[in-house]
């Protein structure tokens, strides 16, 4: 069986959970598995050692501080069919004045979630376009984050998107499927470009200064896309910490 894991975001504490990563690649090691890895060229790490997605700070906009990444390292360890670095910097700079003024129920961000999302769907994209050169395709994929310690003791590949449950709502840091999944999962974006349509036209018609999409955070987000996209999914209660520290 063939499957891709995928990997995005910032580095930020990968070197402290490659222990992890390296258990789940043992246990599919019965599986042809190859890496996709999409990241920023920094580690996303500010100087006091934490990373808020608060509309309030502007360095959710502007997180260019950090280290630079050790691409070397990350090859090394993941051997990637596909890696790509972005600069965060420069994508910062194309980043709409509109997001800014865009958050959840709990204050966070809208841009964050999109920016999140986008590298997802970019590690997606890096793993469509191996399968299209190589003429191959791949069964299920596993989405993954470089700075997440999660202790899963086996993988059920069936017909269910499975992830962590997070009071309730499937998180966005862990979760694994079919292709199905995965092709209706692409879908999402159509979705947070709706929101952010319907957004604007309320701040324009209003004397508003924000205003909130309806729902609290990411993970209440992505569950109500999987519901109306009809993915079949299971929140599993695996042990799970993102180190951000």
């Amino acid at each position: 069986m063939k499957i891709a894991y995928l990997i995005s975001g910032h580095v930020k504490q990968f070197e402290k959970c490659k222990n992890s990563h390296k258990k789940i690649l043992n246990m599919l090691d019965e599986h042809e598995v190859d890496c996709f890895i999409s990241t920023y060229e920094n580690d996303g790490i500010l100087k006091n050692g934490t990373k808020f997605h608060d509309i309030r700070d502007k360095n959710d906009f502007d997180n260019t501080s950090g280290n630079n990444i050790d691409v070397k390292d990350i090859v090394n360890f993941f051997l990637p069919k596909l890696l790509e670095v972005e600069s965060y910097t420069e994508y910062s700079l194309k980043i709409p004045e509109s997001y800014k003024n865009i958050v959840t129920g709990n204050n966070s961000s809208f841009f964050h979630i999109t920016r999140l999302y986008k590298k997802i769907l970019d590690s997606i994209r890096l793993m469509e376009r191996y399968e299209e050169e190589n003429g191959i395709v791949y069964d299920f994929f596993i989405r993954n984050r470089f700075d997440l310690l999660i202790n899963i003791d086996k993988f059920d590949f069936d017909g269910k998107l499975r992830g962590i449950n997070s009071s309730n709502d499937f998180h966005d840091v862990f979760f694994y499927g079919n292709r199905i999944n995965l092709n209706k999962l692409k879908n999402i974006n159509e979705f947070l470009l709706n929101l952010k349509k319907n957004a604007i036209n309320i701040l324009n018609e209003s004397k508003y200064e924000f205003v909130r999409i309806p729902y609290h955070n990411s993970e209440q987000l992505l569950t109500e896309f999987l519901k109306e996209n009809n993915v079949p999914f299971v929140t599993e209660k695996w042990s799970a910490e993102i180190l951000r520290k």
